[in-house]
Parts: structure tokens; sequence; C-alpha cells
């Protein structure tokens, strides 16, 4: 994810709003379904997808595991809504094993109950990815 390239916004510049984590996350699992089916998408942009969380929205505020809010890491700390959708990058995480890590200590360090649609869908995912 290195641009933010949205169809919305003002011509001619467009959007310029940088994804936030929740809807990257939307935008790897399918970019990671069209890998998985040879329609687009090399292993080399799987890992950059997975580097996208490692090295920009990864990180810890005072030793709990948590999220920046942007996939590129601006945005400040991410409010629960967001980091809470850490494990939606699990299509990728074979390319990154650190990926796994995070969003796994993400869940630990808030002991998360699943109580809503997405995060029961990435306590799956989380599952998932353990049992590979």
């Amino acid at each position: 994810m290195r641009e933010s390239t949205p169809s919305f916004g003002t011509p001619p510049k467009g959007g310029q709003q940088i994804e936030d984590l929740s809807h990257g996350g939307i935008d790897v699992e399918f970019a990671a379904a069209a890998h998985r089916f040879g329609l687009a998408f090399t292993d080399a942009d799987m890992g950059r997808f997975a580097r996208s969380y490692t090295r920009n929205m990864a990180t810890t505020d005072n030793g709990v595991a948590t999220t920046f809010l942007r996939v590129d890491g601006t945005g400040g700390m991410a409010a629960a809504g967001q980091y809470l959708q850490a494990p939606r990058y699990m299509p990728v995480a074979q390319w990154d094993p650190a990926l796994f890590t995070h969003a796994l200590a993400v869940y630990v360090d808030h002991a998360v109950q699943s109580q809503y649609g997405s995060t029961l869908l990435s306590v799956a995912y989380l599952n998932w990815q353990a049992n590979r």
C-alpha cells in the first residue's frame, strides 16, 4: 500500500485521505483472494501488504500491542474500533510472521471479547492463521 488512490474527492485531485487500518484490511482481503486465484498480485505484492502492517501500523503503547490509525503509520494511535481490526491482515501473514505475532498480541493485551461481527471475524482469522 504505497499510495492511496480513492475514487472520490474533488476533481482533478481525487480523495486526499490515506486509508485507515480497518479499510486497509478489506483491501488486503481482496488482494489475497485475487492472488490465491491467480487473477492479480504477486508474492512480492503480498509481502508488501504484510510489511505495510508490520513496518507502518504495528506498535506498542506502554508495552501494550496496538496500531497506528493509517496504513502509512500516520494519524496517531488507533482507537479500539481500528486496532481490533489488525487480524484482518492474516491473509498475508505468511509473508511476514511478525504480523500474526503482533495481531495476536493486540487481542491478548487488550483481553478482547468478541462482541461485534468484525471482532468475531478477527478472532476467526487469528485461529485460522494459528492452524496453518
